[in-house]
């Protein structure tokens, strides 16, 4: 069969596969519809048919090939709202929701797909986002090459943290509605102190009390609470059992109000992991995987949860995935690549990735540096690192201890960090640590 046979074949078949998923879960909207329960406050992507450039019925095909398929990727993501056509409410009027256009085209040329994607904000017409791809489809094959595409996509547009989750957190204060807490939350993530967390916090409890039945919400705020267990240092907050309980219990109510929502699942998975529960943990953590794995937040927790719990082969795949998408704030999962490294023995590699991350987001990041360079040695800048967590998170010290345990569930783990430790000239001690 000829190339251009195969993909008028192939482009049949996937459009027709394509557009079937697609009525089964696109939310679709039509004039006169009400926004459907849960879905007020988020913001709504229509995604527009891609152009085809090259001007043939194959060309045309996989158009729509591509355009089903980015629609079936991008629902999953519970932040946003995918709709088919643009929401109007009742008289008509269009939805106050904040709405985006995702665009694109795509061009034959040869063996080669040519696309381009943009992301258009309607209120003023800006394009936020925009991006160039190409493909050889002999190396996958149409239908592969297509999905792959629709993948980097979606993934570019809906991951957290990218361009739509973008804002200051003190322009959303006074705020309750669903899209500003979730933002606040994103925020206060990147920013990563106490008062963006406290902001984010409000918000998101005050949404939580008039809507109590959003899945989205609860999960957001049991992160929020569970943050201030596991990054008390940074946060400046008391790591305790009520804590932990409050964010467990947030996060199991939004696994129960939608069962299949990721970010539900994924706050379960945490509250599990530094519950000292792994088995539950990792079980939450698989089923957000594979409600969204094109979620880069869900992929590199997961992927951290899993390296940590002694699967490191499996879990550093997908944190290495998680930082090629640009997941996450700036230099959070490369700590997690430091880790990967040092864990199978290349700590120079380790160094690299360590000194990569944010050193002044978390101290535990300084921590594992610190265990990095009393391996390979590096004395004096090892004092470096232990004046800095003196100075300004001498509790770490204190605990030391019981924060690598929370995290390194293998004993051969935690005797390889804490043998870096003390090569670095910060004595481990043995003893129960401090509250």
């Amino acid at each position: 069969m000829s190339w251009s046979r195969y993909w008028l074949a192939a482009g049949a078949v996937v459009v027709f596969a394509a557009a079937a998923a697609a009525l089964q879960h696109v939310r679709l909207f039509d004039t006169g519809k009400e926004m459907p329960s849960g879905a007020v406050g988020r913001p709504i992507i229509v995604v527009e048919r891609f152009e085809s450039a090259s001007g043939s019925g194959v060309a045309s095909d996989i158009s729509q090939g591509i355009t089903d398929d980015i629609i079936e990727k991008l629902v999953p993501f519970n932040d946003i709202v995918v709709a088919a056509v643009l929401p109007r409410n009742r008289d008509g009027q269009l939805s106050s929701q904040p709405i985006y256009a995702l665009q694109g085209s795509i061009r034959l040329e040869g063996e080669t797909l040519r696309s381009t994607a943009r992301l258009v904000r309607r209120a003023d017409g800006t394009v936020i986002w925009a991006n160039n791809y190409d493909a050889d489809m002999k190396v996958q094959g149409l239908l592969q090459t297509q999905a792959s595409l629709a993948e980097d996509i979606a993934t570019a547009v809906a991951r957290p943290f990218g361009v739509i989750f973008q804002a200051d957190t003190a322009s959303i204060a006074g705020n309750a509605d669903a899209f500003s807490c979730i933002l606040s939350y994103y925020s206060y993530r990147s920013e990563m102190t106490p008062q963006a967390q406290e902001t984010a916090k409000s918000c998101l409890k005050h949404a939580a009390e008039k809507m109590p039945d959003d899945s989205n919400i609860a999960a957001f705020l049991s992160l929020t609470y569970l943050d201030e267990f596991r990054f008390p240092y940074q946060l400046d907050t008391k790591p305790t059992a009520a804590t932990l309980a409050t964010a467990k219990e947030l996060a199991e109510r939004a696994v129960r109000l939608d069962p299949k929502n990721a970010r539900a699942l994924q706050a379960l998975m945490l509250a599990n992991f530094f519950g000292n529960d792994p088995t539950e943990a990792l079980r939450a953590g698989e089923a957000a995987y594979a409600s969204n794995s094109n979620d880069t937040e869900v992929a590199g927790e997961y992927g951290l949860r899993l390296a940590m719990s002694g699967n490191w082969e499996r879990g550093c795949e997908l944190i290495s995935q998680a930082v090629s998408k640009n997941a996450g704030p700036q230099g959070y999962y490369e700590v997690g690549m430091a880790l990967c490294a040092f864990m199978r023995g290349d700590t120079q590699a380790a160094e690299l990735w360590s000194r990569m991350s944010d050193l002044n987001y978390n101290p535990m990041h300084r921590l594992v540096l610190l265990s990095i360079l009393g391996t390979l040695g590096k004395s004096a800048e090892a004092k470096e690192q232990i004046d800095w967590i003196e100075a300004r998170s001498p509790a770490l010290i204190l605990n030391v201890r019981r924060e690598v345990v929370r995290r390194l569930a293998r004993i051969e783990d935690q005797e390889r960090f804490f043998a870096g430790l003390e090569a670095a000239g910060l004595p481990v001690p043995n003893d129960r640590p401090a509250n």
